[in-house]
């Protein structure tokens, strides 16, 4: 009876003591080529980093191997253990672990999940060919994001400024894909003094945009008019006074 009793009091002490390891993110998400850092806090029971190891476990055979992607810092005080340069063959579910004495200490584990980067979005303008009326209507159309984590800005000549923005479906079957369209109205005499147009989109910290930028002859138009106003006056003139002569 006394060997039961005194086989129950190690089972006890032993996960007292496994506690003390505490690990940390429980889930740590990254893209790819990015790096991964997990922390092991061995204080508790008075081991240093250069004695802790980390171990991932096999998806197929749940085994849990020593893992040769994750590199720990000796010089911390929190063994901190980091993946560089992070690929999806990454993922898993890992472990610190440390011995002390005679009895090893295993973390409470951290889930590795390293995803494929985002391809970028694809952006078009529509630009109108002609000014007619006392505004112009500008539209971009923003496919391959998420319409909520799109941001849509515009630059008109050295000006920014934004616009409203609307989501939409490309069909109405299965095959549809959402897209976001962005508009925005400016006074026609900006449009046709502006030199260029430009349609800038933010998603996860990265910028695309799509410009315009119209030909010298296109930036004031109102001088080629004035110009032709000018010339034909002066041919009227000249023909009139032509005639009295």
């Amino acid at each position: 009876m006394m060997w039961k009793l005194s086989l129950f009091c190690l089972f006890a002490v032993l996960s007292v003591s496994l506690s003390n390891i505490v690990q940390y993110p429980a889930v740590v998400t990254a893209v790819r080529g990015e790096t991964v850092s997990m922390t092991c806090n061995t204080v508790e029971v008075l081991s240093r980093c250069d004695s802790v190891y980390w171990y991932k476990v096999q998806p197929r055979t749940r085994e849990m191997i020593l893992s040769t992607a994750v590199h720990t810092d000796p010089s911390l005080k929190l063994c901190r253990g980091v993946i560089y340069n992070a690929s999806v063959a990454d993922s898993g579910i890992y472990y610190c672990s440390v011995k002390h004495s005679v009895i090893y200490y295993t973390g409470n584990g951290t889930t590795v999940i390293i995803t494929e980067p985002r391809p970028g979005p694809v952006v078009t303008l529509y630009v109108p060919d002609v000014s007619v009326g006392p505004s112009v209507s500008l539209q971009c159309v923003v496919m391959g994001v998420v319409p909520s984590e799109a941001i849509v800005s515009w630059v008109v000549g050295d000006s920014e400024t934004t616009g409203w923005t609307e989501s939409g479906w490309t069909h109405a079957d299965a095959s549809a894909v959402e897209y976001t369209r962005a508009h925005i109205s400016i006074p026609s005499e900006t449009w046709l003094e502006a030199p260029n147009v430009e349609c800038v989109v933010e998603v996860d910290g990265r910028r695309v945009s799509k410009s315009y930028k119209k030909a010298s002859s296109q930036v004031c138009p109102w001088l080629l008019y004035l110009g032709s106003g000018v010339v034909l006056a002066f041919i009227t003139v000249l023909f009139v006074k032509i005639m009295l002569y």
